[in-house]
This record gives structure tokens, sequence and C-alpha cells, in this order.
């Protein structure tokens, strides 16, 4: 299976501080820089708990934001345009089991965490994760 690179960001406003968990796609070679002036792109989620929170089973409401440039896999500090800043809080990387539009299942192995991560769509952005021992499949 193809090793993808996923990280999970904490980003801080002044409104408050939520997670921004980024999935690396299939069929997209990151580490390669940016190409043509395109730089790869991971989907990305804002999510109110860290990896260090998540419970086996319990589902998690999440919102699909855009897409994040493969720059923020590494990348900690101020967002241009007052847009607060941002800190790696978890990362690592994930094996795609189902790859859909409106449904993933991979499995996920970051520094704090290993498990399932069996994301699906709600509606339009809002989306839901459920997390399950590695196991599992």
């Amino acid at each position: 299976m193809e090793k993808l690179p996923s990280v999970l960001l904490r980003h801080e406003t002044d409104e408050g501080a939520h997670f921004d968990w980024l999935l690396g796609v299939p069929g997209v070679r990151y580490g390669e820089g940016a190409k043509n002036g395109e730089e790869a792109r991971l989907w990305t989620w804002r999510i109110e708990v860290g990896s260090d929170g998540w419970e086996m089973g319990k589902r998690y409401e999440m919102v699909r934001n855009f897409d994040h440039r493969e720059t923020y896999l590494t990348y900690e500090g101020e967002i241009s345009g007052g847009r607060g800043m941002v800190v790696r809080v978890d990362e690592g990387e994930h094996e795609v089991v189902s790859w859909r539009e409106q449904r993933i299942e991979t499995r996920l192995r970051f520094e704090k965490f290993v498990g399932i991560a069996e994301l699906r769509c709600i509606k339009g952005e809002y989306w839901c994760v459920v997390f399950h021992e590695a196991e599992r499949i």
C-alpha cells in the first residue's frame, strides 16, 4: 500500500484554537517541492480534539477545509494575513484502505496515535470520523 503523509496542526487564532488535520491524497507525489509553480495539496479538516484525545469508537465531527499546501507538513509559525499561527502537534503517515469522494478509510500511524480512521461526509463540508483499533482490518 502507498504510504502518504499526514500531520495534525494546532491552529491558534484570535477567536480560539482548533486542529487542522491534513491527509495526503492517493496518487499525488509528495516531497518533490513545487512543480510548474504548483505545490502538492493535502485534504484538510478542522477538528476540535487533538490526537492525544482521540478515543476508539467515538465519533468526532469535522469540517472539510480548503486543501493545504505540502509546505504545511513541516511548517510552524505565523500564517500570513493575520490568520493566526500553527504548531505541529502530531505527524506520521497513513495507508489508504478505501478513498472515495465522501468516504475514506485509512490506517493512521502518528507518533501519538495509531489506528484506523473512518471518515464520512455528512453533508457538504460537514464530516465525521470514527477511530478503530488497527487490528480491525
